[in-house]
């Protein structure tokens, strides 16, 4: 997979970044203050962050055509963050062995 030039800009690709890191920050707002924040913190570790991150540049890669970037946000962001029993999209799956 050929990575873009600095110079082209995708605006799905950035809707699609800045609201995962949204929802992603969202949540672990919400989550800091549940009552088994202490023994849950590697939750909202900075570490899961970069990995969940990591995964989101890794998404908007994949995020199909017909597939816009706040409900691509969203199926990602519920997923990572097993609200509601997250199901991974359809569109994403585990990294291939070149990555």
């Amino acid at each position: 997979m050929n990575k873009p030039k600095a110079s082209e800009f995708d605006w799905n690709k950035f809707e699609f970044i800045m609201t995962v890191q949204t929802g992603l920050l969202s949540n672990a707002i919400n989550r800091s203050l549940d009552e088994d924040a202490i023994q849950n913190r590697h939750i909202l570790s900075p570490v899961t962050m970069q990995y969940q991150m990591s995964e989101a540049f890794r998404a908007a890669e994949m995020v199909p055509e017909d597939v816009d970037a706040r409900t691509a946000a969203w199926d990602f962001v519920m997923w990572t963050t097993e609200i509601d029993d997250g199901k991974m999209p359809d569109w994403f799956g585990p990294p291939r062995p070149e990555q």
